[in-house]
């Protein structure tokens, strides 16, 4: 009996799930191996200016490089080629907190927004929290999102959300990352 064996290429992104220039990914065609060749899959690397298109919420996005000490209040974390943030390390509800975000590699203008989302005790996402209104965006660059933390249920992790889009709506992104959490206390 003869198996097809479909072969995809394996693609790796960062915590980023689209980058500012979207192409669509499309699988190689299908091919029938020898009885007894063995099929070893491969990792084939994305050139920077073609990423795969597709969509990811904050709790699937994958880890970002570990954060370094800017100073005793803030963390700053790579989440992605194109982004950084710089939080707090950790936070009280009612506390007004800032993020920074670097933006580096960016197709302007455009805007970018940060909404702040949230994670319950083990690690579950909780959903979104809240709201920023976006800035414009005409090169590379950081930008500042002030945040009240707000009492929400359950939430004891605030995980920033980082999204740019033509008209600052996230339902109209291109592109969006999630990193950078801190822990909130009450």
């Amino acid at each position: 009996m003869k198996k097809t064996l479909a072969v995809v290429s394996v693609i790796l992104v960062s915590a980023c799930s689209k980058s500012p220039e979207p192409v669509v990914a499309t699988p190689a065609p299908t091919t029938t191996p020898a009885p007894t060749a063995v099929a070893t899959p491969t990792a084939t690397p994305t050139p920077a200016a073609t990423p795969i298109q597709a969509a990811t919420t904050p709790e699937s996005t994958p880890t970002a490089t570990p954060a370094v000490k800017t100073d005793d209040k803030t963390v700053t974390t790579q989440i992605n080629e194109w982004c950084a943030v710089t939080t707090p390390v950790n936070a009280k509800i009612g506390d007004a907190v800032e993020i920074k975000v670097a933006l580096k590699n960016v197709k302007a203008p455009t805007k970018v927004d940060c909404h702040m989302h949230f994670k319950k005790e083990g690690g579950e996402y909780g959903g979104f929290w809240v709201y920023a209104p976006p800035q414009d965006v005409s090169a590379d660059g950081s930008f500042t999102f002030n945040f009240t933390l707000t009492e929400k249920e359950g939430a004891v992790t605030a995980v920033p959300t980082v999204f740019l889009s033509p008209d600052g709506e996230f339902a109209h992104q291109t592109a969006n990352c999630a990193g950078g959490e801190f822990l909130v206390s009450r």
